[in-house]
């Protein structure tokens, strides 16, 4: 079996433009004579790999601690936008996609995003999780209607994977979100296994 992390570093991760950069500092530290190390952490709750809820988006949405975490667990597949450095839109979700799949992550090259028309052929498709190695899912003019339509659907939405080194194919994902009482989003630890 081989492991494929395929999280970001959480400190050196780039940021969705205007969220807060993280800060880590240390409370206690045994180079300055203290008994241990105990470090704070101040970050965005986007930063580096993290999971969306629908919460991000939809007024009264389902929380991160309310998913259902089974969506994060199990087949995906790990599917290569070559050949094109557009945005993803609904005739490459029916021509990438295959039939029968529930999670799927994307490896782009450039800076390619998922459109509206890509989001509403992930819906018909059955699609239950889409991930993406870019700090947002959607094409920047649709940001809020692509995390909108998702979220309705109960899609759940995986931003800030490193894909370089994983091949396309399928894998068994694992992706837990850390459990915080009613916030939108959550950083989570990602791995493939094949």
């Amino acid at each position: 079996m081989q492991i494929y992390d395929i999280s970001r570093e959480f400190l050196s991760a780039p940021i969705f433009d205007g969220d807060p950069a993280p800060n880590l500092s240390l409370v206690q530290s045994m180079d300055r004579g203290d008994m241990y190390n105990l470090s704070m952490l101040s970050a965005c709750l986007h930063t580096a790999t993290h999971i969306d809820a629908p919460l991000h988006f939809v007024d009264n949405g389902a929380s991160i601690d309310e998913i259902d975490l089974s969506l994060f667990m199990g087949e995906c597949d790990v599917i290569a936008c070559n050949g094109f450095d557009d945005d993803i839109v609904g005739e490459d979700i029916e021509r990438l996609v295959r039939p029968g799949a529930k999670r799927v992550l994307f490896k782009t090259v450039g800076r390619c995003r998922l459109t509206l028309s890509g989001a509403f052929a992930l819906i018909s498709a059955g699609v239950k999780l889409v991930g993406i190695d870019d700090v947002s899912i959607a094409t920047d003019d649709q940001t809020a209607a692509v995390h909108r339509e998702l979220a309705l659907a109960g899609v759940c939405i995986l931003e800030g994977l490193t894909l370089s080194h994983v091949q396309s194919g399928r894998y068994s994902l694992f992706a837990l979100p850390i459990k915080i009482e009613g916030t939108e989003a959550a950083p989570c630890r990602a791995i493939l296994m094949k």
